[in-house]
């Protein structure tokens, strides 16, 4: 008995480090398809529902969303480490990202994201999202 519940609870722990390592591919997936403004793969990642809201307050629709990333000249997405839970369908992302977005400043924005994906079938979307934009150290 004690092997069957040590065979469960392991292989729990391989699907969601699984599981974790879609999400972290999505990551990957959806700054690329923001830097090439590839609205096909952003339609699919966000959901039709989304609120994304941004660091200055704005709130965004898929379509508001989708049609900002044509105009921005974003060039690179930093992924700091991103603390990543599973809860059945649904997955919560909360972490310090750097984005660099050359039509708005020649510096990184550094923000603190919180994510919240849904399985959709076999497609993991983007349901909700807020940035908090990051204080910088101090200098020394």
């Amino acid at each position: 008995m004690k092997f069957l519940i040590t065979l469960l609870l392991c292989g729990g722990m391989l699907m969601a480090g699984a599981q974790e390592d879609m999400i972290k591919k999505q990551l990957d997936d959806f700054a690329t398809a923001v830097i090439k403004k590839d609205k096909a793969a952003l339609s699919k990642m966000l959901a039709d529902d989304v609120v994304y809201s941004h660091s200055n307050g704005l709130h965004e629709t898929k379509a508001q969303a989708i049609a900002a990333f044509e105009v921005a000249k974003y060039e690179k997405f930093d992924y700091k480490p991103q603390l990543i839970r599973i809860y059945g369908n649904t997955a919560v992302v909360k972490g310090d990202i750097d984005i660099l977005n050359a039509a708005s400043s020649p510096t990184p924005t550094q923000l603190n994201v919180l994510q919240i994906w849904v399985k959709n079938g076999s497609q993991w979307q983007l349901v909700a999202r807020q940035a908090t934009r990051r204080t910088p150290p101090p200098a020394k």
